[in-house]
């Protein structure tokens, strides 16, 4: 995963850490857990905030956001927020309209993160047809609506429908 944040610099996510490096000449200016012995690995992805902040979300270490004044990536939602998030498979991240935070998880839902009063909530498969199709989020987007789109591994598209908390689920169509 790649980004560009408003100081024109790439925010490059692999398995083996994070690169910061400029945007026109490509210099690396910042590498983050690189070193053999880090537990901290498996950079799924990173994201903007309204402000211009980066959050770097990994495969299995949770959620971290990087203090410009400190130049480090400081853990930021961890398992005091979110129990067991080193844990979880963190597969996608977005932000919405709303500040919210929204976590796709390989097998445990889509939870939401209200970034101003830290307050969660999980979303999970049920038996129900409102709920989301799958605990398998692959990608979470907010779209211009700031309407919340979950894709799940088993093809199911998901809208949220935030007054009531359900989900209308687009199933795949082969014929279509």
């Amino acid at each position: 995963d790649i980004i560009e944040d408003k100081n024109h610099q790439l925010w490059v996510s692999t398995y083996d850490g994070m690169d910061v490096r400029d945007a026109k000449t490509l210099a690396l200016k910042t590498s983050f857990f690189t070193e053999k012995d880090s537990q901290v690995k498996d950079f799924r992805g990173s994201i903007l905030d309204s402000f211009g902040g980066v959050w770097a979300f990994t495969g299995s270490c949770g959620i971290y956001v990087f203090n410009s004044r400190t130049n480090k990536l400081l853990k930021h939602i961890d398992s005091k927020l979110i129990s067991n998030i080193d844990q979880l498979k963190l597969a996608s991240c977005v932000f919405d309209r709303r500040g919210q935070l929204w976590i796709g998880t390989d097998g445990n839902g889509l939870f939401c993160v209200d970034t101003a009063t830290f307050k969660v909530r999980n979303y999970e498969a049920s038996a129900s047809p409102s709920s989301i199709g799958s605990n398998n989020v692959s990608c979470v987007y907010a779209d211009t609506n700031d309407d919340i789109w979950a894709c799940c591994q088993n093809g199911y598209l998901n809208r949220l429908n935030r007054q009531n908390g359900t989900f209308q689920r687009f199933v795949p169509q082969p014929d279509n």
